[in-house]
């Protein structure tokens, strides 16, 4: 599991380092300096700068300004939306900025699809399209860092539209101030503060029509719920909002912490891309805590941190309900990981799509690290007898050659597959029903091979089927040896 904040040791709860303190007055170049003096371990690396032209963001450019000889210390990334005559003036006003200023300049255009705005909305739409067109651009240009523009309006607005909607602690604390390279050193500071600056340095800038279209429910609540609260309860009341939010980023991150502790308690084995949990360990905990440590669990084998697994109200329910019904055999599939209930719980990244040709006899490599290896024997009348049988079980198996075929298909075990086990008189048994070894002792997800008949004829590391096993009338034998993944260390 990757682990979450930014770079230069901080963590997402450590706000002095972060945000630029409340004492320090607003001029041109001066979260620059703050932000070198702080972490002097940047002072080579490059910063990206979100700026789109409108007021917040443009402060941000002059704040961060350096002096001439490390103007290349700064990069500006601009995202082109595309909607309307405002984009294309923030992108002249921005472009004309940065060659006065001799700042280097990445844009990048970005377009929302139907689909996408009817499925998330178009605020939400937008965001995840400019996000990851920064990301993009942070890469480009190796920025270790990159700034935005968001302040203590954003947490005040973001806390009351969340609160609205029934959000958990995570969606009541918005925008965090440090994920990665993600920074938000203004989140203490209110929008006001940044149009004086701008107004006092004659910092040139643009008003985003849509952030006056009360369509839009961000937008709604700005106009009519934060001129309300201050006029009946002050500026003080309004700037609570935000500092609330913030405090709750630190209780987020304690039980994000928390949930890591408990994870590693729980976790029995992974591999790449699968992981076996004791989900009974977890009885006793509060529903948040066992949220946390199955998003925890998800991640891990996702191999990303736990912010960046996003589960909707219905998927929260499921993947409590499934650890705390723990009914054998139940199985759903949750952003994009199927979770399985044996003896344990297990996730896995591999579904009915995971499918591994291998040429026989040949070897193949599966995507969790485990071998298959496969070689032609050919044997003598009378011999068969002498090479029946296995030293090592499900692990290392003798097939008839001919009835294998020339080729065959590795892929993960789903729900109803069944085979005809050897020595059985059922030719139709789940597989699950008959395993050798219980799950607890399993190291990865479970792989069948499949004849191109579409057969199982062999559960790996477990049985061979009956209609593939070696006979008198045998010439030809492969034989076939399955190493399992290495398990993955801890941390």
């Amino acid at each position: 599991m990757k682990q979450e904040g930014a770079q230069y040791g901080l963590r997402e709860g450590d706000l002095k380092r972060v945000l630029l303190p409340e004492h320090v007055s607003l001029q041109t170049g001066v979260l620059y300096a703050w932000w070198v003096k702080q972490h002097r371990a940047a002072v080579d690396e490059k910063l990206l700068l979100a700026v789109s032209g409108g007021c917040d963001s443009m402060a941000l450019l002059y704040l961060c300004l350096p002096p001439d000889g490390e103007r290349d210390h700064v990069v500006i990334g601009h995202v082109h939306h595309g909607t309307g005559d405002f984009a294309d003036q923030a992108a002249e006003l921005l472009a004309s900025e940065c060659r006065k200023l001799k700042l280097p300049q990445l844009t990048q255009h970005v377009s929302i699809t139907e689909e996408r705005r009817k499925q998330s909305g178009f605020e939400a739409a937008a965001r995840e399209v400019r996000y990851a067109a920064l990301e993009r651009m942070a890469t480009e240009a190796n920025a270790s860092v990159l700034f935005t523009a968001h302040t203590a309006d954003d947490l005040a607005e973001g806390f009351l539209l969340n609160a609205m909607r029934g959000a958990s602690i995570s969606g009541l604390s918005g925008a965090r101030v440090a994920r990665k390279r993600w920074i938000r050193p203004l989140l203490n500071r209110t929008r006001e503060e940044l149009r004086g600056f701008a107004e006092r340095a004659g910092i040139p800038f643009l008003d985003d029509p849509s952030n006056v279209d009360e369509r839009f429910t961000r937008v709604a609540v700005r106009h009519q719920l934060g001129p309300m609260i201050r006029e009946q309860f002050g500026d003080g009341a309004w700037r609570n909002l935000a500092r609330t939010a913030l405090h709750l980023q630190q209780a987020d991150s304690a039980l994000e912490m928390e949930a890591a502790r408990i994870h590693l308690q729980v976790l029995r084995r992974r591999t790449p891309g699968w992981a076996s949990i004791d989900a009974r360990r977890l009885v006793g905990y509060l529903d948040e805590l066992v949220f946390r440590v199955l998003r925890c669990s998800l991640a891990d084998v996702l191999n990303v941190g736990p912010g960046e697994v996003y589960l909707d109200r219905n998927e929260r329910g499921w993947l409590l309900n499934l650890a705390r019904t723990r009914k054998a055999g139940t199985s759903r599939v949750i952003a994009g990981v199927t979770i399985t209930v044996r003896d344990d719980l297990e996730l896995s990244v591999y579904d009915e799509s995971t499918r591994i040709r291998m040429n026989l006899p040949g070897h193949v490599v599966l995507p969790d690290g485990s071998e298959v290896h496969v070689e032609l024997e050919t044997v003598n009348p009378g011999a068969v007898s002498r090479v029946q049988g296995s030293e090592r079980p499900g692990f290392v198996e003798r097939l008839d050659a001919d009835a294998v075929g020339l080729e065959a298909v590795v892929q993960p075990w789903q729900r109803g597959d069944t085979f005809h086990p050897l020595g059985s008189r059922q030719d139709s048994v789940r597989v699950v029903r008959r395993l050798r070894r219980p799950a607890h002792e399993r190291t990865g997800p479970l792989w069948v091979m499949r004849t191109e008949g579409g057969e199982i004829a062999w559960v790996l590391g477990e049985r061979i089927a009956e209609p593939f096993r070696v006979t008198e009338k045998s010439r030809r034998i492969l034989v076939f040896r399955y190493d399992p993944p290495a398990l993955k260390p801890e941390g």
